[in-house]
């Protein structure tokens, strides 16, 4: 199976990732959201199995400190099929951060904003274009998927997804 891709054309620009690369050296991945639903809301859709499934259904979590995760990527993921370990800092309504990824809400006048990281681990050294084409469209299909699902519209976990390579992305060499 092939990812469909989409024209980025009719996004809104606060949608788009950005890349920021790390002292050490790797790529970290950054999507901010702001969502129209209270804080407990969004953390639920987050940390609750029968609701992360509906909108990322190969993520199994188990929602405290030091608590296990495991994630299936799809086989056209150019990254690690399958990731796993625990969960490094856990703060209920505000913070998850397992492995590479960590999800951040904070309040808002009227919803909350998310900040979704991920620190990106190749076997090889790539490019900035070659991480931005291969992993900003996952993720920014993941976020997608998220107000979706809190929007009561999502269709379905596995939409196409926008094409980075032709997309300004802050960050991109």
């Amino acid at each position: 199976m092939t990812i469909e891709l989409i024209s980025p054309e009719n996004v809104p620009p606060e949608h788009f990732g950005t890349l920021v690369r790390l002292a050490d050296g790797r790529t970290q991945v950054r999507f901010e959201r702001h969502f129209k639903h209270p804080i407990e809301r969004v953390w639920a859709a987050i940390t609750v199995a029968e609701q992360r499934d509906q909108w990322f259904p190969n993520f199994r979590l188990e929602p405290k400190l030091h608590g296990s995760f495991e994630i299936w990527f799809s086989e056209e993921c150019d990254g690690p099929a399958h990731v796993q370990g625990s969960v490094i800092e856990f703060e209920p309504g505000r913070i998850l951060h397992c492995g590479s990824m960590r999800y951040e809400l904070s309040p808002t006048d009227d919803g909350c904003q998310l900040v979704f990281t991920d620190v990106l681990h190749f076997a090889e050294p790539r490019s900035d274009e070659e991480i931005t084409n291969a992993v900003l469209g996952g993720w920014h299909r993941h976020t997608d998927n998220l107000e979706e699902f809190l929007d009561g519209v999502l269709a379905g976990p596995h939409g196409p997804e926008i094409d980075y390579r032709k997309v300004d992305v802050a960050g991109r060499d």
